[in-house]
């Protein structure tokens, strides 16, 4: 039996057209059509994975900025915070690299670049409180002599 619609050949009896679904036979409707099913749903979810950040970073990042605020009033405290920054920071960025998923490097980062300037400006007060007991006396007596050509 031919299809009316289409022309494809359908099985002989049918009540539609396997290929466009038209009526074969008069007198018979559409074929009733289902509703759109969801996929179904499963039974579990899909646990997330959860992210950590390196402690070591953090750490580095806190003692980093410490060591930048201390090293301008009390240089041996800063020496040791930026140093601790520093040797934290470098700790966390290697943790980073071998533990897939764990985030913090930028702090670890940050916490390398704090530390070291920590330490430069710690060293820099040492060289500036060294050239103060050093050329203490000249300076003194260099402004001694600009009062008294002022006087």
């Amino acid at each position: 039996m031919k299809c009316p619609n289409c022309g494809q050949e359908a099985p002989e009896g049918a009540a539609f057209c396997p290929y466009c679904a038209a009526p074969l036979q008069e007198g018979t409707s559409a074929p009733p059509t289902q509703p759109a099913q969801a996929p179904p749903t499963p039974a579990y979810a899909v646990p997330a994975v959860p992210t950590r950040t390196s402690g070591l970073a953090i750490g580095g990042l806190v003692t980093g900025i410490l060591g930048i605020i201390i090293s301008c009033v009390f240089w041996p405290i800063g020496v040791i915070l930026g140093l601790a920054g520093l040797v934290l920071g470098i700790l966390g960025l290697n943790e980073i690299k071998k533990q897939p998923g764990m985030q913090g490097k930028e702090m670890a980062i940050i916490a390398i670049v704090l530390g070291a300037l920590g330490l430069v400006i710690a060293l820099l007060a040492v060289v500036g409180v060294i050239a103060l007991i050093t050329m203490g006396p000249r300076i003194s007596s260099i402004f001694g002599e600009i009062y008294n050509s002022l006087q």
